[in-house]
């Protein structure tokens, strides 16, 4: 708390701000949202909340949307006192990015996309920061703001992305278990099947939505956010991290379908049903040894030349030293 304290005390102009901010909110609760679809509300943050608590029966990666403030809320708290050591002074130039984000909202609104006035939410609250702390303030916040964009819906949009998932990690599951286990599989499309034997029943999986890996995908990209931000400072490797995300958590669905179709044929359709709904952990845990370890990989050193941070469980201390 003391930490907190310190950060607060040194933000100046918190009064403006608010004031600035509180009425950039306004904006977006009673013009926030033009759009005549199912959700009829003129307010940005209800429209987000309404899509929030909709139930899809696919993975879009959207059911992770609330957790984005909460991991930006996490990442300050955990650099807080990097942040308040930051000289904060007032930017005049930061009027352009607030400028860019309420053009975009105006396009939004006109256009009815309710998601483009978001991400203008997002634009001009960055603007609204820079203008009063400055641009040093900007700089060591531009990452984890980024993660605010995940707070963005936009799994409507992926359904092309979603079957590619699957069927990327149908095909590479199934060419693995062919091709170094020896299962004699079959593969159409995202199905999957065992023919029967006089000696083994066989079995078939479908490949649903459900499995597509979006989730996965999503989460070990918060995770990896959380781990670069913490870990590195040179920009690219922190981009490098959480690029390597989305490959990783492909790699950790191939895994578990392995595994499901492993189980399948050694003791009968059930048991593969069982990992499949049951232990869906595997992707994770895969994912995320597969991220420590491209890590260790990255690590950065200090002047005289040795490991800088030692990566290989996310850091909860804030990182020094130069940038490589």
């Amino acid at each position: 708390m003391k930490e907190l304290k310190q950060l607060w005390t040194s933000l100046p102009l918190k009064g403006p701000f608010a004031v600035l901010f509180v009425a950039w909110c306004a904006v977006f609760h009673w013009l926030g949202n033009s759009g005549l679809g199912y959700i009829k509300t003129d307010s940005l943050f209800e429209w987000l909340n309404e899509w929030y608590q909709m139930k899809s029966p696919v993975e879009t990666g959207d059911e992770l949307c609330p957790l984005a403030p909460f991991v930006v809320a996490m990442v300050v708290y955990l650099k807080r006192e990097e942040f308040a050591a930051i000289a904060k002074r007032p930017w005049p130039p930061a009027l352009l990015i607030l400028g860019v984000g309420g053009a975009l909202h105006v396009l939004g609104y006109l256009a009815q996309q309710t998601r483009v006035s978001a991400g203008a939410f997002l634009v001009g609250g960055f603007g609204l920061m820079g203008l009063t702390w400055g641009v040093a303030w900007l700089r060591a916040t531009a990452f984890p703001w980024f993660v605010m964009t995940f707070a963005i819906p936009v799994g409507i949009y992926m359904d092309s992305l979603t079957f590619s998932l699957r069927l990327w990690s149908t095909i590479l599951s199934t060419a693995v278990c062919r091709g170094l286990l020896g299962i004699d599989l079959i593969r159409s499309q995202t199905s999957v099947m065992l023919a029967g034997t006089a000696r083994h029943p066989g079995f078939h999986f479908e490949v649903a939505a459900a499995c597509s890996g979006m989730r996965s995908v999503t989460a070990v990209i918060f995770i990896s956010v959380i781990y670069a931000y913490l870990n590195y400072r040179a920009p690219w490797r922190r981009i490098a991290i959480v690029l390597i995300g989305i490959p990783l958590a492909l790699f950790g669905n191939v895994v578990r379908l392995c595994s499901v179709f492993i189980a399948g044929d050694a003791f009968g359709e059930n048991a593969g049903k069982f990992i499949e709904t049951k232990m869906g952990f595997l992707t994770w845990i895969v994912a995320l040894i597969g991220l420590f370890q491209f890590g260790r990989l990255l690590r950065e050193t200090s002047p005289g030349g040795g490991p800088r941070t030692e990566p290989d469980a996310p850091s909860l201390k804030p990182a020094t030293g130069p940038a490589q």
